[in-house]
């Protein structure tokens, strides 16, 4: 009678807080009683119960399934925060196409993750990874633009060609210099 319940709580996929829900939260079995003490006594000792049950677990498994494409969404995303880096050549950052592509993927996938029914419970994390790439995105963006304006300029400047600007290009230019340079140093985008 409980096989057809039973069948929905197996998988990679049902997680330790989902056993919990089950165990501890419909079954009444005690707290210590964890996946690796679970017995079969367990059940047998709630076999009335888990009949009734057969709809919870279907829907807890359905939420485990759920869980598991917003789970690897983060952990891709997660990946990427820690390995992302911008290409130097010549002292200036290159393939702006490539990194806003992949960091426009990893929004999108987090956007798409946050559609889920099953998204609460990684929430918190999930807004962190927002805040961090909404940030870059806009740093990006504005070094893209101040390294164009810089490239465009300074041989106007060099020349002489801006002497009234070349004082205030000049604090920019130190300043361009020192990010670049410690971008070069350490190339990861994210702190």
């Amino acid at each position: 009678a409980a096989v057809p319940t039973l069948k929905f709580c197996r998988g990679d996929d049902f997680k330790e807080e989902h056993w919990a829900a089950l165990l501890q939260g419909k079954l009444g079995i005690e707290r210590q009683v964890k996946l690796d003490t679970l017995t079969v006594a367990h059940f047998l000792d709630n076999k009335d119960k888990l009949p009734s049950l057969l709809t919870f677990c279907r829907q807890l498994q359905t939420q485990a399934q759920g869980e598991v494409a917003i789970r690897d969404a983060l952990t891709d995303v997660g990946a990427y925060v820690q390995t992302a880096q911008v290409v130097m050549a010549h002292g200036l950052v290159t393939g702006w196409k490539d990194l806003f592509a992949d960091l426009g993927d990893k929004m999108a996938l987090l956007a798409s993750s946050k559609g889920s029914p099953y998204y609460a419970r990684f929430e918190d994390l999930g807004n962190t990874y927002e805040q961090k790439m909404a940030d870059l995105d806009a740093a990006l963006r504005d070094l893209q633009t101040i390294q164009r304006k810089w490239v465009y300029l300074a041989p106007s400047v060099a020349r002489g060609s801006l002497p009234r600007e070349a004082r205030r290009f000049d604090k920019i230019d130190s300043d361009l210099k020192d990010i670049l340079a410690r971008l070069e140093d350490d190339p990861k985008v994210f702190a």
